[in-house]
């Protein structure tokens, strides 16, 4: 059984709740989200961190995993070569050890109270969780954010979708119609648009799984990691770059009366949402694929206990420049 420290860019966020309560870990492995001073066997930071950290751990047992997609977000060299392994998305990263894959992002759905269910929604609620009456048809969440091309193109297709489907669709979203949680744009509504800010291959938000969750049939704007993580025909393909056939797509599936089939679908999906993709399935793989290939390093070259200290992405940055100033002016 290992100990497994995670340190996370929003600390705020309730992710332990995606253990199942039964189990003190996963797959026999603790986590934890703050130091208490014990040994631990690996240290997983996700994303990034808020400021500079030190851990009684070599640096070898560090993994980073990436959280935000190419397209928003760089994760540059002077940052990730601090850690003994990494887990992204992103092609452009490169690293000694590295896996490019999806990376495993916190459910959304149910992490916050509201007029949906009045608690935070843990593993066990969720797997309980029976397909409710859906009194609405089509959702869809876009916020008003306009910073990449993705976000541009995504404002437009929301627009194409509103003249199209008129008062059939709800539109959510951040600036548009804030929700206190997800789930109020997706537990109602039979069908969700799903429209993701990157369509590069490996990478897939929450996005996809909080609608799985939610137990809407989802119409999907994505890359294509989907489409090897989720059985066929459990969400149907679209391009918000090609709103007409998108448009197309969805029309078909509303005129298509395959609820049963869809919920079986669904269900299959959820399983694999719950059980499969969760973050800490994906990071006790991680860990034992980790353990297989390599030794556990506890000291360091003087016999001590070994310490690694992890620098937040804009602090290592500062430092790099500041060393890259000082070998100017010495050189000079």
């Amino acid at each position: 059984m290992a100990t497994i420290l995670i340190t996370n860019s929003v600390p705020t966020d309730p992710i332990l709740r995606q253990i199942p309560k039964c189990l003190a870990g996963w797959s026999e492995h603790r986590f934890l989200l703050r130091s208490n001073g014990e040994p631990i066997d690996a240290w997983v930071v996700y994303d990034n961190l808020l400021k500079p950290e030190t851990n009684q751990i070599a640096r070898n047992r560090t993994l980073l995993v990436t959280g935000e997609p190419p397209s928003v977000r760089r994760y540059r060299s002077v940052f990730t070569s601090q850690f003994g392994a990494i887990r992204t998305s992103h092609a452009t990263v490169e690293h000694p050890q590295i896996v490019r894959a999806h990376e495993a992002q916190p459910w959304h759905f149910g992490m916050h109270p509201c007029r949906s269910h009045p608690h935070v929604l843990d593993y066990d609620s969720l797997a309980a969780m029976l397909p409710p009456d859906k009194p609405k048809l089509l959702s869809v969440i876009s916020s008003n954010k306009a910073i990449t091309e993705d976000h541009r193109q995504r404002l437009r297709f929301v627009e194409h979708l509103k003249s199209a489907f008129g008062d059939q669709i709800d539109v959510f979203g951040r600036g548009i119609q804030d929700v206190p949680d997800k789930a109020d744009a997706i537990w109602n509504y039979r069908y969700h648009i799903v429209l993701e800010n990157d369509h590069s291959p490996y990478y897939m938000s929450e996005k996809l799984p909080d609608s799985f969750l939610g137990w809407s049939f989802p119409f999907y704007s994505g890359g294509t990691y989907a489409d090897c993580a989720f059985p066929t025909g459990s969400f149907a393909r679209i391009d918000m770059y090609e709103p007409l056939r998108s448009i197309a797509t969805i029309r078909a599936k509303l005129q298509c009366d395959s609820q049963l089939q869809d919920l079986d679908r669904i269900a299959d999906a959820r399983r694999i949402v719950l059980d499969e993709l969760n973050l800490f399935a994906v990071l006790s793989k991680a860990y034992d694929a980790f353990e297989s290939s390599r030794p556990k390093t506890t000291t360091g070259s003087s016999g001590q206990l070994a310490k690694t200290t992890l620098l937040p992405k804009k602090k290592s940055i500062q430092l790099s420049m500041q060393r890259f100033m000082r070998a100017m002016s010495i050189s000079a």
